[in-house]
């Protein structure tokens, strides 16, 4: 069958099955060109959603909205890691304010969390004027300390505490993106690459401006 053929009824059934509701020519098993019509309509809006699903990189790890879109960032802040302990400088989220920044939530223990680790390293790298944060969830501090002595990374790095919920983290890595005024513009989920943040900033840049939306009674305006 190729197109938009009907098919053929199978011998020993009637064709003349009378009107109904959804489009179907009365006294015929055919569909109707309503039918064709509403199916053709149908096949454009799912692929409409599939483009705005893909967003700018194509894939799984591309920037999808939520409830924080356009909204001031939740209030970050905690004891960095500081040798195998959280117990280094306090870091907070709102020091960061007139720069961009990448919260990035990971695990250790997280395969795709290891296999982003690189790419977060090569855009923390790229950009002087341009923050990244990492946020750990359900491990232990010998452990993360491990891992940045094998993986490396110079960034702050806090524990999740509640930030998880705040952030209405669904699983890591996930990365979400704070625009110089301190509002969120996009998250990722799974491993972003470096070029993925940087197209997506520069992208809101050259749309809104380098400082992007502001906030006004916790909302962006």
């Amino acid at each position: 069958m190729s197109g938009l053929d009907t098919p053929t009824p199978p011998e020993g059934t009637d064709e003349t099955v009378g009107a109904s509701a959804d489009g179907m020519v009365a006294g015929s098993g055919r569909a109707g060109p309503g039918r064709w019509i509403a199916l053709a309509v149908g096949v454009v809006i799912i692929g409409f959603i599939g483009v705005l699903a893909t967003g700018l990189g194509g894939d799984d790890r591309d920037v999808r909205s939520d409830h924080l879109l356009d909204r001031r960032a939740p209030e970050l802040s905690g004891t960095t890691l500081d040798g195998d302990s959280f117990d280094g400088p306090v870091f907070a989220l709102d020091s960061l304010r007139g720069r961009w920044v990448a919260v990035n939530f990971f695990a250790t223990w997280c395969v795709p969390c290891i296999q982003e680790h690189p790419e977060l390293a090569e855009w923390s790298g790229r950009h002087e004027d341009r923050s990244l944060v990492s946020v750990v969830f359900d491990d232990e501090p010998d452990d993360v300390a491990a891992f940045f002595d094998e993986h490396g990374g110079d960034w702050p790095v806090i524990d999740a505490g509640s930030a998880g919920v705040a952030y209405g983290v669904l699983a890591v890595p996930e990365t979400v993106i704070v625009a110089p005024s301190g509002v969120v513009v996009g998250r990722f989920t799974g491993a972003v690459t470096a070029d993925d943040l940087d197209r997506f900033i520069d992208a809101f840049e050259d749309a809104a401006g380098p400082v992007g939306p502001t906030v006004e009674n916790g909302s962006g305006s």
